[in-house]
């Protein structure tokens, strides 16, 4: 039973409609421009320049009336956005440097829906 059960809810998810996925650009000191690309599957992704970096799933955090999403990226990186009306970045480089990057630009992306082939 749980086989058919677990079988129709993936049938089920495979016939929702797609939804678009966010990407934002940061300016952050000692870096630059760096992209940020949340997708609808829990992989956050950074890049700047040539160094491309995935991270591992998101630690949300709650403190008094504050809430933040943390994003530990696997070259020991993380990304701290505040959440709420007034939205803040900061990044800890794996150095400990510790910065407030801005937020220069934010693109919906539209997931393209390929066909199954059989």
């Amino acid at each position: 039973m749980a086989k058919v059960i677990t079988i129709f809810v993936l049938l089920y998810s495979m016939s929702l409609p797609t939804y678009a996925m966010k990407t934002y650009q940061l300016d952050c000191p000692d870096r630059g421009i760096m992209t940020v690309l949340h997708t609808n599957y829990l992989i956050t992704t950074l890049k700047w320049g040539s160094e491309f970096f995935v991270s591992r799933p998101t630690i949300r955090y709650r403190k008094e009336d504050a809430r933040y999403n943390i994003y530990d990226f696997l070259n020991g990186d993380s990304l701290i956005k505040t959440l709420g009306d007034n939205k803040r970045y900061y990044f800890i480089y794996k150095d400990g440097d510790r910065v407030e990057c801005h937020k220069q630009s934010e693109t919906q992306l539209v997931i393209t829906q390929l066909p199954i082939v059989p």
